[in-house]
């Protein structure tokens, strides 16, 4: 029977507490939407492919001991040969079964690159074109918005995260009760969403958005997504062992068992199907994903077999969707980075109740590799203990060294007129970060710690330090008077700017009060009514939830999430009730 899972939002609450503070002194940087140790791999001199090895397993061996993970698998890939793959610890803590080539790894996210393949295909075979309202394809697509614009969502929009789609719909992550025929419901109650920006505004990672890419693969295909995806992409690849439905793999494979970290132990993740199949329910061994790279580095070739065009495959490794405006490097279905290592690294990660996993490869030369952890923490320097473990092969297998790193901007220095629209309070992750006005020019600060920052033409400003990876932070301030903040040139994080209140607007006080939160739609595979609780309250001029959220009320019916992984979504609130909806919860209130 699939069961409930902790609820995204109350178990993954991805915060930048004390950003600045740690990124300065304790060496912890933001890349993504996540705060990462500063690791390193190269204490020695790498000569070698074995030099190289030797170094990554080090490294593998001390973040395994260092945040406690019970399972690890690893494969480096040289184009048609696996360099070297290994396998650590135990599939589950209570069997203590070993991991091994044969163990299956719930890889979340990765599931989005084999949907934006798929579209591509279709594509290529002319039934469908990027650049047509998604309506066109899905008649009775609907979701509700608060802004006035004419700009259709596309196909295109949607493989780049660009479509302005929430993070996910509103049923729960087990609604289960329509079976596998589910993504219809699932696309269908975004009737019940809002947008969270006109299309082609700004980036905004959506789970919901490919899984309507996934809805569309079944129209047009004329198969459920699980079954048409096992039978016509990854077996052709090679991918035996693995399907976007547990009950679909091979006899006898066990699946590993992800775990959370609280109060030093370490607790069991959901064991479940998720029913985000195009873009989180992938099932696989880490030899499978090996696979994978392998017909990518063919070009899409299997024997005399083109699954797809070269070409195709080059247009999704480009990143031609980033601007000064809106700098997240992506292309169609992968994420892009060309500054860190001097060379384009094209990747995609994924995280899954427990498991965090990462496929990261650098075209040109052919090379990647492919990383599984069964813990929570791993996702802490997941980022960096890849590109740090590529450019230890780059170093060992080319004698490539990373280049200098620093920033480069014009020579403009802004003036002191220039910088007073820029100070403020803006949210970085689920907290307050502070530009202000300083002698010098400008500081950005939390926890009460300030770091300067140093212009670098009219709306760019940064900051220097060897902890970073890069050397160096970015903010950039948009004409919309909000922030993107940039690690060592290559992540890009939202930060909108808040309207912090000196005392508590009438408007915003209806939002206060202690919550009941449930599930917003009822389901036979949920194992509790009342999933956790929180408060929202009024502090420091903002308005806060107890599970990690900033809020930023528009008036008694509508507040919208301010920062951190559901930024721009809207909450709507029952004035009768004074219940609170938003994405699968429903906040009831509580009386005090």
């Amino acid at each position: 029977m699939k069961r409930c899972p902790r609820p995204e939002s109350h178990t993954r609450i991805l915060r930048a507490a004390a950003f600045l503070l740690l990124l300065v002194l304790s060496g912890s940087v933001l890349t993504g939407c996540k705060l990462l140790e500063r690791i390193s791999l190269l204490p020695e001199i790498v000569e070698t492919p074995n030099d190289a090895i030797r170094h990554i397993e080090k490294q593998v061996r001390r973040e395994m001991r260092r945040l406690d993970i019970p399972g690890f698998a690893i494969a480096v890939v040289d184009d048609q040969s696996v360099l070297w793959e290994a396998y650590y610890g135990v599939e589950n803590i209570d069997a203590a079964s070993p991991v091994t080539t044969e163990t299956v790894f719930r890889v979340g996210s990765i599931s989005k690159v084999f949907t934006a393949l798929e579209v591509m295909r279709l594509r290529d075979e002319g039934l469908l074109d990027l650049d047509s309202r998604i309506e066109e394809y899905l008649p009775e697509f609907e979701i509700q918005s608060l802004f006035h614009s004419d700009e259709p969502i596309t196909v295109r929009s949607l493989l780049t995260h660009r479509s302005g789609l929430p993070r996910n719909g509103t049923l729960p992550l087990w609604y289960w009760d329509p079976g596998t025929a589910v993504l219809n419901e699932l696309v269908g109650s975004l009737k019940d969403a809002f947008a969270v920006a006109p299309p082609w505004t700004r980036y905004k990672y959506s789970n919901i958005g490919y899984v309507t890419l996934g809805l569309l693969i079944e129209e047009l295909r004329g198969g459920l997504w699980p079954y048409y995806m096992q039978r016509e992409l990854l077996r052709p690849i090679g991918m035996s062992s693995s399907a976007f439905l547990s009950e679909r793999l091979p006899s006898g494979r066990t699946i590993a068992t992800g775990y959370f970290p609280v109060n030093g132990k370490n607790l069991p993740g959901g064991e479940y199907d998720i029913i985000y199949m195009p873009s989180g329910n992938l099932h696989a061994p880490v030899r499978d994903l090996a696979t994978f790279m392998q017909f990518l580095f063919r070009d899409g070739r299997v024997d005399d077999t083109q699954l797809i065009q070269t070409e195709t495959l080059r247009e999704m490794y480009r990143p031609d969707y980033a601007s000064d405006r809106d700098p997240q490097k992506n292309g169609l279905g992968w994420f892009t980075d060309d500054t860190y290592l001097g060379e384009r690294v094209v990747f995609h990660d994924g995280t899954n109740e427990g498991t965090i996993s990462y496929f990261a490869m650098v075209p040109d030369r052919k090379l990647g590799l492919v990383v599984c952890a069964t813990s929570d923490a791993f996702e802490t320097v997941h980022v960096e203990f890849v590109f740090e473990a590529l450019d230890t092969l780059l170093q060992g297998m080319y004698g490539v060294r990373r280049p200098p790193t620093g920033a480069s901007f014009d020579e403009a220095q802004a003036s002191a007129d220039d910088v007073t629209e820029f100070t403020g309070a803006y949210i970085l992750n689920g907290d307050r970060l502070d530009i202000e006005q300083t002698r010098e020019g400008l500081s950005a600060g939390v926890s009460g710690f300030a770091l300067p920052l140093t212009a670098g033409g009219k709306t760019r400003y940064t900051a220097s330090h060897t902890m970073i990876p890069g050397g160096y932070f970015t903010i950039d301030f948009l004409e919309s008077g909000d922030a993107m903040v940039k690690v060592g040139g290559a992540y890009a994080v939202f930060a909108p700017k808040y309207p912090v209140a000196e005392s508590l607007p009438e408007t915003w006080e209806a939002w206060l009060g202690s919550y009941e939160v449930h599930p917003r739609h009822e389901s036979r595979y949920s194992d509790a009514e009342i999933l956790w609780t929180t408060d929202i309250v009024f502090e420091d001029g903002i308005v806060w939830s107890e599970d990690g959220k900033v809020l930023l009320p528009l008036d008694e019916t509508h507040s919208r999430i301010m920062g951190g992984p559901f930024e721009g979504e809207t909450m709507q609130r029952d004035p009768d009730t004074a219940a609170i909806e938003w994405a699968g919860f429903r906040l009831i209130p509580v009386a005090p």
